[in-house]
């Protein structure tokens, strides 16, 4: 046999397909979803009818009569092949059972989850996703593509996210797919948000007259407290060395754009051991650290929130009434049988027209 007639037949196999586990092997399912990597899925109609307006619709067009093989079937039941692939196929229909949903651990499975919720209008399932989305560890882990993500999506979770860049770089970071989602004028916004946010927390940084004369860490200290500040109502005070560093160390990460939570927490750790080799600090210094730290976040937190920020893109699609379209796709197998292929979802928004295929 010549190689190429190898190469015939081999394309000629059919793929191996495999069985999902629990709780997608329920041998009273009544329909099979296959994944794009050949993965099939038992589940019940009622539940996706309950959870998709989508599968709704498809569940109720007219059904092959029994005895009749032109529809792909396997052991009695239809099988409708999807395009997404078994991974994200399972965390979307895990969300529709009455068990308990397992956290997403990476921001890609996040986002590739919303985006089939999306697709298949599962509204509980978008509104989780969006929940694990923006979630502290991925503000923190990447706030800039959320950004990107929330605007392509016109979600007011968006000023979240363009909160939690602030002393981030944007241009500098690598490129992303979803970049091409955004306007110039919403790169703009957020670079605009972002100079006037850095503004505020370098004033407050650098200016101590809102730190109370009773705070731990501004307590005189005979070994170290060098340096002077004004704090309270203009009360000059001799205060730690040390606690001078820090703040200077958080200004300088702001102007460098690299002040984040791990950045901040770096610098916590150099204020302690800088603290601790104070005879009188020492034994107080963690403490007074932390609590300082919290004092000053809260003081950030409250002068951002005055912060204007010029987003046109602040609410959510989940909150918008809007007209779906399905389709899809009907086609002919080697063996002849007639199979129903899900090609897309149109949404039509007040001037805005999404396509997921």
């Amino acid at each position: 046999m010549s190689d190429n007639e190898t190469t015939t037949a081999n394309d000629n196999q059919p793929p191996t397909i495999t069985d999902a586990g629990a709780p997608f092997d329920n041998p009273d399912a009544d329909v099979i979803l296959q994944s794009a990597d050949n993965v099939n899925f038992r589940v019940f109609k009622l539940f996706l009818s309950l959870a998709s307006p989508f599968f709704k619709d498809m569940f109720a067009l007219p059904q092959t009569p029994v005895g009749d093989n032109s529809n792909e079937m396997k052991e009695g039941l239809p099988v409708i092949q999807v395009a997404e692939e078994a991974r994200t196929l399972e965390r979307l229909l895990i969300i529709c059972y009455p068990v308990d949903v397992p956290a997403v651990e990476s921001l890609k499975d996040v986002h590739s989850l919303l985006q089939v919720a999306m697709k298949y209008n599962m509204e509980r399932a978008e509104k989780k996703a969006i929940e694990w989305l923006f979630a502290p560890q991925f503000l923190d882990q990447d706030p800039v593509l959320l950004f990107f993500i929330a605007c392509h999506y016109r979600m007011k979770e968006a000023l979240m996210a363009a909160k939690a860049t602030v002393g981030r770089p944007i241009l500098e970071r690598p490129y992303a797919a979803e970049m091409e989602h955004i306007s110039a004028g919403q790169l703009y916004h957020l670079l605009a948000y972002q100079k006037r946010c850095k503004k505020v927390i370098i004033a407050v940084a650098t200016d101590f007259t809102w730190i109370a004369l009773t705070s731990s860490v501004t307590q005189y200290c005979g070994n170290c407290s060098t340096k002077k500040a004004k704090i309270g109502e203009g009360y000059l005070r001799s205060l730690p060395s040390w606690w001078f560093d820090y703040m200077q160390g958080i200004v300088a990460a702001l102007k460098n754009e690299t002040w984040h939570q791990g950045k901040n927490a770096d610098l916590m750790n150099e204020a302690w051991k800088q603290g601790w080799k104070c005879g009188s600090c020492g034994p107080k210094v963690v403490d007074d650290v932390q609590e300082f730290t919290d004092k000053f976040r809260a003081e950030v937190k409250q002068e951002i929130s005055k912060v204007s920020a010029c987003l046109v893109f602040a609410w959510s699609i989940s909150h918008i009434h809007f007209v779906a379209r399905f389709s899809w796709t009907s086609t002919f197998n080697t063996q002849g049988r007639h199979i129903i292929r899900i090609r897309e979802a149109a949404f039509k928004l007040p001037g805005v027209r999404i396509i997921l295929p």
